[in-house]
């Protein structure tokens, strides 16, 4: 990742690289990412650092200087909600990417995440429960194979005899994404806070509509363990993960079309959808 990197032009790039399909326009002024990584440029051709190309205003896309990923990215991948797996690979490897703002939506989840955990936490303080909030358990781990993985529960409470229980407030309808999101931070916090070391960690998912799911510390077996490094080789890998445009998926990626040419926005689906000629 490191190492002396060597320009080579956008020509020899097209003639070496299979994009999936033709040469685009974004490839001739800023250049698809999965050719920086291609088998045969990687053998035979020197790549080129997206850190020395410019991707418009003040943002530059360069590749990260240590692999980096969340446990909220992790859970999605894990989950198996998403089919496009390459935004989940590109933010592993490089940082810099402009994102598209949220919407005032943001604003009010924001809101009820805060009242819901407000809540949350009175609740366990009258169980004469310590908790520590948020911040408090920002946690980051630098796992063996180079990743460093990041994640802040909302929630640790602690009761008399020294056991925890890592709760995570959710506003939305109920995704498999959720759990395995909890039995991530179950997993790596006692890696990032010493303080959970050796206590017995649990988890719980509250909602809402008030509803509890409980998630026992038993949950973190072999099984849960080797998927977790199944999808972490796959992130660490130098090889893309898997890219499936469709207006579904790109509907909620942050990604811009300077990294993702292959993006569909919701006015080119509108547009295919009024230029479609139906036989009835």
């Amino acid at each position: 990742m490191n190492q002396e990197l060597t320009k080579v032009s956008v020509a020899t790039i097209k003639e070496c690289c299979d994009l999936r399909g033709q040469p685009t326009l974004p490839c001739e002024h800023r250049l698809h990412s999965y050719c920086l990584t291609d088998e045969k440029i990687r053998g035979d051709y020197a790549r080129i650092p997206l850190s020395s190309i410019k991707t418009g205003g003040n943002d530059v896309t360069k590749q990260r200087e240590g692999l980096f990923t969340t446990v909220k990215w992790l859970s999605k991948l894990m989950s198996g909600e998403v089919a496009c797996q390459w935004p989940f690979w590109f933010k592993t490897h490089y940082t810099g990417y402009a994102t598209i703002p949220p919407d005032s939506g943001l604003a009010k989840w924001n809101m009820d995440h805060t009242l819901l955990l407000d809540e949350l936490c009175r609740e366990r303080l009258l169980l004469c429960e310590t908790t520590f909030r948020e911040t408090q358990n920002d946690f980051k781990v630098r796992l063996r194979m180079g990743i460093t993985i990041s994640g802040k529960p909302d929630l640790v409470a602690m009761n008399a005899k020294g056991d925890c229980t890592i709760w995570d407030c959710k506003t939305g309808i109920a995704r498999t994404s959720d759990v395995v999101q909890v039995m991530l931070y179950m997993m790596f916090l006692p890696y990032g806070k010493k303080f959970y070391q050796g206590k017995e960690l649990s988890g719980c998912l509250i909602y809402k509509n008030g509803n509890k799911m409980p998630i026992p510390s038993g949950m973190i077996d072999d099984g849960f363990k080797s998927n977790i490094k199944h999808f972490l080789d796959g992130l660490n890998s130098a090889t893309p993960l898997q890219k499936a445009p469709h207006p579904s998926e790109c509907l909620y990626c942050d990604l811009t079309k300077d990294d993702c040419p292959d993006r569909i926005d919701q006015t080119e689906k509108l547009a295919a959808i009024e230029e479609s000629n139906p036989p009835f």
